[in-house]
């Protein structure tokens, strides 16, 4: 049994139970733990050093683990890439049945099974041609919109134009047809992807960045040959059924999930993680070169020429010239709002599952590559660094929040001076005295005249947060 799993009857504990029994009857075999938590011993295999296996405390597929946690969220969405036959698709299928008491036939009905040739009226919605004949216009609605388990099958083999159709789907829950909203029912939405060939279409930017955690399914580990043998004879023998089939006390109801979602939200930030996390953004958002003003030196307003070798190269932040070095210059783009609100979500999920009330760093650290690896793109001196970014994405996501760790360290000082400050502007606003409001206007110009000695990227939107608090005492003192 995992660590930590409840014996009582709560969401939490029946959800760790159900990942047990999907592992433990090998319905999904996945024994790679990449997100591990306790790290008791790291043992070298070569001897170089260069090649280790940590032992931890506590270890979960990343593919399973993440299928578990967006299964129990309202709206949540999740995509898997990696190679034919790597169990992309049975994941979510075993989870929705067991989450939300589907059949498996009734899940095949709703999913997607995506190619160039389909259409709207496939995917979405139609007219009803009996209604059409008395000239008027009925839309039916297909059953993907319908259930509460929603499973976009291969969707890179989908054009541009047919994957269009889905981006209001997958962002925000609905999409059009005719001049009818239709809206998807509750429930979280899975979609897989091969690797790229000559069958499918690269997945855009604006369409991966509306979806939440991305995960890369692996080959089966050779090693369990024996499992999967096991497994293909009970299938032979119908006994699969009998794998799906639990009693009803390990069901979930509606009740269930609701109260799950509840207790996800009660979860808290505190203020360490929190700002760790603001310091992060601002590091991987963040230009000097892109824009003259404060305001303007975001990579979003770098779209004549991203971050990378031709942009960075004189610049101060760039590595070799500022000290420590932020990692501005290692991704081409920044990270969009839409992944703030996942990487909250799911680190607030991820804490829950361990069964705490409050984020830690560990549970940020585990969920932050997945919220962003299908997002961004190293630059050249990024791959110079460390030639396995190439492949490992995720890893190298990782390697940015460290670094950036690092760089918060020598920065901290200037996040609980600016908390302070904050927390003293609610205050004054509130009730606002001209003295008060003197004093604090002063506050806030000596931190901002102090930020010259963070040496990080980060200090503009801080810079850009305290003059505004600044403008608006002004406005008070007037």
């Amino acid at each position: 049994m995992s660590p930590g799993a409840s014996t009582s009857s709560d969401p939490r504990g029946k959800l760790r139970k159900l990942y047990d029994r999907i592992q433990d009857t090998g319905l999904f075999i996945a024994p790679e733990q990449d997100i591990k938590f306790g790290i008791k011993r790291s043992i070298n295999i070569n001897n170089n050093g260069t090649e280790k296996i940590d032992l931890a405390k506590e270890g979960y597929n990343s593919s399973l683990l993440f299928t578990m946690l967006t299964g129990i969220l309202k709206h949540g969405n999740m995509i898997y890439f990696g190679p034919p036959g790597a169990g992309k698709t049975t994941a979510p299928e075993f989870v929705g049945h067991f989450l939300y008491d589907r059949s498996m036939e009734d899940i095949h009905r709703a999913t997607i099974f995506c190619h160039p040739e389909q259409t709207q009226e496939l995917m979405v919605a139609r007219y009803s041609l009996a209604d059409l004949m008395i000239g008027e216009e009925k839309v039916l609605v297909r059953e993907c919109m319908t259930s509460p388990i929603k499973i976009l099958d291969e969707i890179n083999r989908l054009p541009p134009g047919k994957l269009s159709i889905l981006y209001q789907l997958v962002d925000r829950g609905f999409t059009d047809y005719g001049d009818e909203v239709v809206r998807a029912g509750d429930g979280p939405m899975f979609m897989t992807a091969n690797a790229a060939d000559e069958g499918n279409y690269p997945l855009p930017k604006p369409f991966l960045d509306r979806i939440g955690i991305a995960t890369v399914a692996t080959y089966l580990n050779p090693c369990y040959l024996g499992l999967l043998e096991q497994r293909g004879n009970e299938q032979l023998n119908g006994g699969i059924e009998k794998l799906l089939d639990i009693s009803p006390d390990q069901k979930f109801s509606m009740k269930e999930l609701e109260l799950a979602r509840h207790q996800i939200r009660d979860v808290s930030f505190s203020g360490n993680e929190l700002y760790h996390l603001i310091h992060f953004l601002a590091e991987s958002n963040y230009c000097f070169k892109a824009g003259i003003s404060l305001e303007h030196k975001t990579k979003s307003n770098a779209q004549f020429k991203k971050p990378g070798k031709g942009l960075c190269s004189d610049c101060h932040y760039f590595s070799g010239t500022s000290k420590g070095a932020s990692i501005c210059y290692e991704t081409q783009e920044g990270i969009s709002p839409r992944s703030y609100k996942s990487l909250l979500l799911y680190s607030k999920a991820m804490a829950w599952w361990r069964g705490k009330k409050k984020v830690d760093m560990e549970d940020l650290e585990a969920v932050l590559p997945y919220c962003t690896w299908h997002k961004l793109t190293p630059t050249d001196k990024a791959f110079e660094e460390n030639s396995f970014f190439v492949n490992d994405r995720s890893g190298f996501a990782s390697h940015l929040f460290e670094k950036s760790k690092q760089s918060y360290l020598r920065c901290k000082e200037f996040y609980d001076l600016y908390d302070t400050i904050l927390q003293t502007a609610g205050q004054v606003l509130a009730s606002p005295k001209k003295e008060s409001v003197a004093l604090l206007q002063d506050s806030i110009a000596k931190h901002l005249e102090n930020l010259k000695k963070i040496d990080s990227v980060s200090k503009y939107p801080i810079a850009v947060t305290l003059a505004r608090a600044y403008n608006m005492l002004e406005g008070k003192n007037a």
